[in-house]
């Protein structure tokens, strides 16, 4: 849970990036999946590697990833629609 919070914390302090917020923050979340699932977790023994697990627990985890990025990205538009009654600059 204290991973999902730092995570949530840095997405949005870097939201003012281009890169950050590709695809609605879609490919921050590919990044994540790939770099903490894939790579981080298997290291440090607290998840088996990718090729030991089964698609479904991989997909699942992508897709929650992504969804989690998206519903940070959608909630900070709109409040900065709302606070400042503007549109994202790219808009």
């Amino acid at each position: 849970m204290t991973v999902h919070v730092f995570f949530s914390k840095f997405f949005l302090s870097r939201l003012n990036q281009q890169k950050v917020k590709l695809w609605q923050g879609l490919a921050f979340g590919i990044g994540v999946t790939i770099l903490f699932h894939g790579i981080i977790l298997p290291v440090l023994n607290l998840s088996p590697a990718p090729w030991n697990l089964p698609f479904d627990e991989l997909f699942s985890e992508l897709v929650g990833t992504l969804l989690w990025m998206w519903t940070i990205e959608i909630f900070r538009r709109d409040l900065r629609n709302r606070l400042t009654e503007k549109p994202d600059p790219e808009f």
